[in-house]
């Protein structure tokens, strides 16, 4: 699988375990609903800043929204 598609099935069950729309959490990342979509979906891989905001508002370690890392929650 491609970095991209594990970091937006990361993000997606993230997402799922806080029980919040994709749309919120582009609320509460402050990155576009179509970011969210392309990452969740794995035809991107975000930026730094952008998985640092994803992980910022799933109060999760960027480490593992972007490479996986086995962390545990913030």
């Amino acid at each position: 699988m491609s970095m991209a598609k594990d970091a937006g099935k990361r993000v997606t069950t993230a997402r799922e375990a806080h029980e919040i729309t994709a749309t919120e959490l582009s609320r509460r990342s402050n990155v576009s609903r179509v970011t969210i979509s392309a990452i969740e979906e794995g035809r991107a891989l975000p930026r730094l800043e952008t998985v640092e905001s994803i992980a910022h508002a799933l109060t999760v370690s960027p480490g593992w929204v972007g490479l996986g890392l086995k962390v545990g929650p913030l």
